[in-house]
This record gives C-alpha cells, structure tokens and sequence, in this order.
C-alpha cells in the first residue's frame, strides 16, 4: 500500500492576472485572485484516494474557473478512466454554456485519480502529466484522443480544448503508481519553460513536492504566463505491529 504527499503552486503573471486554476484537497481557487503564497501540502492517510487537477484557461480565469467547479462537483465520483472521459464531456459543456460571442471562453485540463496505487490520467489541451520514476522522467499525456502523437507539447493556449471543441475527447491514461513515483500535473506554460532534464533534476533532489514546486515555479519564472502545478509523490505506507 502507498501513501500520497502532494503539495499544490499557482504562480501569476502580474501583467495579465490569473488565467489558470487547479483542484487540491478538495479546493479550488476563486475565479479572481493572485495565486498561491507557498506550496501548500499534505500528506493522505495510507490508501486514501487524491483526485487532483489543473486548469488553464484562454484570456481569462473564466473558463479555467468553470471547468475546476464543475469538476470538483463531479471529483466524488472519480474512479476510472471511463469517468474522467465522461467528466471532461461535462466540463464542455459547462463552458461552452457559458461562453458569449464577444467572449469565448476555453481551457485546457489534465486531472488525476489514485485510488490504492491504481491510476487514472486524463488530459486536453497544453497542460500535462509528468511521471518521475526511478532516474526518469516520463510525459504521460498528449493533446487528446483523436489527435495525432507530437513530438513536444502545443504551444500553451494551442490545440482542442474544453469549451471549444466539443468532438475532442481527452487522452486518458491508466497504471500504478510504485512507492518513489512522483506524478506531476501542471499547466502548458511549466513544460515549455523547463526541459524536461531540468525537471528531472529540481524533483530528484528536492526534499518534498513543496521544495520541488516552489523551485519549478522559480526557475520557469514570470511574465510568459500563469504557472499551476500539482505534485503528487508515492512512498511506501508504514506497516505498524500489532502489539501481542
């Protein structure tokens, strides 16, 4: 049995103010403010289920704001692949709803469930999944389903997206995590600041998720874009004796 750390960033560019959002513990960020102070984290009773997700909206926190609403009503439910699928065709539609045709609105979102060490991955859009696993680091989604394989990410704010494409589906990965994995969510703009050796590097040798994310958000800098991240990191569950 693993047990989960996971630890959350949202780092603004002060020019255009908050266009992302993500889902940590249950929370979302309100549709108007100015990031995180820190790395909050949190460390899960031995095999409870994490749902966890980021957002990254187009011109706005708007759509990423709907989308993270939307998706925390529905997180309760979360448990496989199939779901996550069914949940994104939600959050279309929530956002396609709300758009207006002076202001589209569109996100790009990646979410994930664990439950045990079993997990659930879906992506749409730029934002991405990382999985760290013994000296590798591993990109575990791409655009979506119905897209053709690419050799690097779209550029953020590229690509199907929720609210604008309603024929896309998402990519959907499912697995298990092993005690030392690190499974790192994060928005477009994180992976086209950072090559993926530097990543590598800043999550082997930091000594916990909010160490990692807050250097991640350093080193990626401000003025290209929001930075939202969630990093979750498995270790083996301590077994207690039962006293005779």
């Amino acid at each position: 049995m693993i047990q989960l750390t996971t630890a959350c960033v949202s780092s603004v560019d002060e020019t255009k103010g908050n266009t992302s959002n993500l889902l940590f513990s249950g929370q979302i960020l309100p549709e108007r403010n100015a990031g995180l102070n820190g790395a909050p984290t949190l460390k899960l009773e031995p095999g409870a289920a994490c749902v966890a997700a980021v957002f990254d909206g187009v011109g706005d926190g708007r759509a990423a704001y709907l989308a993270a609403s939307a998706f925390r009503g529905a997180a309760d439910s979360l448990r496989r692949v199939e779901d996550l699928d069914a949940i994104f065709a939600r959050l279309h539609n929530e956002i396609a709803d709300a758009a207006q045709e002076d202001r589209p609105l569109a996100a790009a979102a990646v979410a994930a469930c664990v439950e045990d060490d079993r997990l659930a991955l879906a992506c749409l859009g730029a934002c991405r999944a990382y999985l760290m696993r013994g000296q590798a680091l591993y990109l575990l989604t791409r655009e979506c389903a119905d897209a053709a394989p690419q050799a690097a990410p779209p550029a953020p704010g590229k690509g199907r997206m929720l609210g604008a494409d309603a024929g896309a589906k998402p990519f959907t990965v499912k697995g298990a995590l092993q005690p030392g994995d690190q499974l790192l969510l994060c928005t477009g703009w994180l992976c086209a600041a950072l090559d993926a050796r530097e990543m590598l590097r800043i999550l082997a040798e930091s000594e916990s998720p909010s160490a990692a994310l807050q250097q991640l958000a350093r080193r990626a800098g401000s003025g290209r874009g929001d930075i939202a991240a969630v990093l979750l990191k498995a270790e083996e569950a301590a077994v207690e004796s039962a006293e005779n």
